[in-house]
């Protein structure tokens, strides 16, 4: 492949959350994106709820809005800023005690995925 085409590449990359994985593919593509596997993002969730014995209701309501968040099909980050709002107001009102765990280890990385997304989709 000629390397000017590939210059011009956006590169996207997509993991789990393997720390190692990412550093790495950050430290050699250092121009590329990253963005985090949605299904390991889910399951992580619903590990998370279920191992602080989160009702099974409550868990599939959070799910459920945490998949909104990551709607692929969305057409403006207003829509996912409003998921997201829903998402946290519901954690808040349901299992307060988990809103921390969805701002550190959960909504960073929804975020970033979208904002990948849009910056993609912009580009092509």
């Amino acid at each position: 492949m000629n390397t000017e085409l590939m210059a011009d590449m956006q590169l996207v990359f997509g993991s789990d959350e393997e720390k190692a994985l990412v550093n790495a593919i950050r430290r050699i593509f250092h121009s590329s994106s990253h963005v985090f596997c949605m299904r390991h993002i889910v399951e992580n969730v619903q590990r998370h709820l279920t191992d602080k014995g989160v009702q099974s209701a409550t868990r599939q309501k959070i799910v459920a809005l945490l998949k909104r968040c990551m709607d692929v099909s969305a057409d403006t980050s207003a829509v996912i800023d409003a998921a997201v709002n829903e998402l946290l107001e519901f954690v808040r009102l349901e299992a307060p005690e988990h809103v921390d765990y969805m701002n550190k280890h959960v909504l960073g990385k929804v975020r970033n995925n979208m904002q990948v997304l849009a910056s993609y989709n912009a580009a092509v």
